[in-house]
């Protein structure tokens, strides 16, 4: 049997198992690469069944495209955006409903969406184990922003590469409109850092450092433990 040499750019010069009859090539899809138009050409056919891969070529380069093009459009901004707009809206308890949780699943992580199902399911413990005129140890303030009477107000900082992880500075404000202007009391500024991973396409929320140390996976944790020692079930 003859052999036949399939030229391949910047691939030097392969051996195919029987010899193919170059045909026109007719591309039906436009690359996004332009130095790799040459390779849905004179790579059309495959080095061992002679069966074309022009298309699976075509599919390859558009899906890396595409890719490419969704990592340039979503951005840590607009995830922390969705975040915060929801969160600055919100006038609920501390933990949030099953509406609000499947909304919180398209910008946090599942683990630590895990936690605040878990902390829903230390606070119902304790609310049934708390003894009768006792209140019971529940979840207090607004655990999404780090302050105890929420925000009103939120700019972002640029995004910064650190350890492998997006950091973006959120500065917030409160407003209490109870208080006449000029009452030093009427206004509280603090800066909150949100750090974010990439999974699978989009840029997600692994969790918010708050001031004096603290932040929401630690405050959610730090009640599941609390209350597995402390609330048991009558």
């Amino acid at each position: 049997m003859k052999s036949a040499t399939l030229l391949i750019p910047a691939r030097g010069t392969v051996t195919a198992f029987a010899p193919q009859k170059p045909r026109p090539c007719h591309s039906q899809c436009t690359l996004p690469y332009p130095e790799a138009a040459h390779l849905s050409c004179r790579g059309e056919y495959s080095l061992f069944s002679g069966r074309p891969v022009r298309f699976l070529i075509c599919i390859l380069f558009t899906s890396l495209s595409l890719t490419a093009v969704r990592a340039e459009t979503i951005t840590p901004i607009d995830t922390i955006q969705s975040y915060f707009s929801w969160a600055l809206m919100r006038q609920a308890s501390p933990l949030p409903s099953p509406k609000e949780r499947a909304q919180l699943a398209k910008w946090i992580t599942p683990e630590l969406l895990n936690l605040l199902d878990s902390a829903l399911i230390t606070q119902n413990r304790c609310i049934r184990s708390a003894p009768p005129g006792q209140k019971p140890n529940v979840l207090e303030g607004d655990i999404f922003v780090g302050n105890e009477e929420g925000a009103t107000e939120v700019a972002y900082q640029e995004p910064k590469q650190i350890g492998g992880k997006t950091v973006v500075g959120v500065d917030m404000v409160y407003v209490d409109k109870r208080r006449p202007k000029g009452d030093r009391r009427r206004t509280v500024a603090w800066r909150d850092e949100v750090i974010l991973v990439w999974i699978e396409g989009r840029w997600y929320i692994e969790d918010i450092r708050f001031a004096r140390d603290r932040s929401l996976r630690a405050t959610l944790q730090g009640y599941n433990d609390d209350g597995a020692r402390e609330c048991i079930a009558p």
